[in-house]
């Protein structure tokens, strides 16, 4: 690994029980440069109210960071410290570290790393690439800012509090250049890079274990003290569809402990307000049901995650199919693409039927006292979270 400054490691360790792909199966983690141990991990217990903070301390629920992130509340790290378990390293020096994994049994695995540290710009020319990729991202309290190569000129002027503060390139590509901004400065307002004017999406910076409300006029959110797992700072963009307007709010990858109340100024929407709620749309086009309460013009809701959020009507029922109707048994399957199915009820001869659910395969069946056979007038309502109603009858 080549790199510049400090970098974490971050890892994806399989232990293999019994045929199977157990990602807990490394607790223990070392981080060595010769016989001196820089960090280690020892996940001997875990705390089941703080189990949210295990998405701070992995990297997109997928790898192990080898390094502490700030506000982390676990405490099976050493060094106990924010950014510990990092590897620094300067130009021109190289560093040999060794990373041990040992599983619940003691098996034990070692990845050896060479770090090289180095400021030479034509390796960093042949990487910082770009083909209609983001003028701006984010990489905690960094703002990654990208512009094209100046006519003249290469200070950017951030605007922020009143002022205007030029700052240099972190480093140029072939055919970018790239600056560095951290938030913590302060929230700038625009960004000018001499041959475009960039305005970031950020809004505010709600600090970690503080209650905090904000709004920008069409959304206003709520955070308590235990919403976050660090510092946040919000970032907000519109988008108007026929259907109506769609709201981002942060990254999907950026995540919450607990809920957080959003309300959504939805004012002149000309739907069916009793089957339109708020749903959390995914990158493939999935909408989940997220529900919503309607206040006037507002539509207000509560969230564990960040992402798209749109309206949605759903006018159409559940879907009800029979698998099997006899006096022994009665079994159905019920669906609802939708908003999902909110409950369910079913009766024979106006008596009140017990039916099971397994939510798996949408199926439910009746459960009968005594070996009394089912017979009369049979009738079966289901009702989804949108108030949709389906119903079903027949005799057996």
């Amino acid at each position: 690994i080549e790199t510049v400054g400090k970098v974490g490691i971050e890892v994806r360790a399989f232990d293999k029980l019994d045929d199977m792909y157990n990602t807990n199966g490394f607790p223990h983690f070392e981080i060595y440069e010769g016989d001196s141990v820089l960090f280690a991990i020892d996940v001997d217990r875990v705390n089941f109210t703080l189990s949210r903070f295990l998405l701070s301390h992995t990297y997109r629920n997928s790898f192990t960071r080898l390094y502490k992130m700030p506000n982390n509340l676990f405490h099976f790290y050493r060094p106990d410290t924010a950014f510990s378990g990092g590897i620094e390293t300067k130009a021109g020096e190289e560093r040999e570290i060794k990373v041990l994994l040992r599983d619940v049994y003691g098996n034990r695995t070692i990845l050896k790393l060479h770090f090289k540290g180095t400021t030479d710009s034509q390796q960093i020319k042949g990487f910082n690439l770009t083909a209609g990729g983001k003028a701006i991202s984010f990489q905690n309290n960094i703002m990654v800012v990208n512009g094209t190569p100046p006519g003249s000129g290469t200070l950017a002027g951030v605007y922020v509090h009143g002022y205007r503060i030029e700052i240099p390139m972190a480093y140029e590509g072939s055919n970018r250049r790239t600056y560095l901004w951290d938030l913590n400065l302060g929230i700038p307002d625009s960004i000018d890079l001499c041959n475009e004017m960039i305005h970031p999406e950020v809004i505010a910076k709600v600090p970690f274990q503080e209650q905090y409300w904000l709004t920008d006029g069409k959304i206003s959110l709520n955070f308590e003290d235990d919403s976050l797992l660090d510092d946040l700072f919000v970032k907000l963009s519109y988008e108007d569809r026929p259907e109506g307007m769609a709201v981002r709010v942060n990254d999907p990858t950026e995540y919450l402990r607990n809920a957080v109340e959003v309300s959504l100024d939805v004012r002149g929407y000309q739907g069916d307000k009793s089957r339109t709620h708020m749903y959390l749309e995914y990158e493939n086009g999935y909408k989940r049901f997220l529900g919503g309460e309607w206040i006037n013009e507002n539509i207000r809701f509560k969230t564990r995650n960040f992402g798209t959020f749109v309206l949605e009507e759903d006018s159409i029922p559940p879907r009800i199919r029979p698998i099997r109707i006899n006096a022994n048994e009665i079994r159905f399957s019920i669906s609802d693409n939708r908003s999902g199915i909110e409950s369910f009820e079913a009766f024979v001869d106006g008596e009140w039927l017990l039916m099971r659910y397994e939510y798996k395969t949408t199926e439910i069946w009746s459960e009968r006292k005594g070996k009394e056979p089912l017979k009369g007038r049979f009738l079966l309502r289901v009702k989804d979270k949108a108030n949709n109603l389906a119903i079903y009858k027949r005799n057996i």
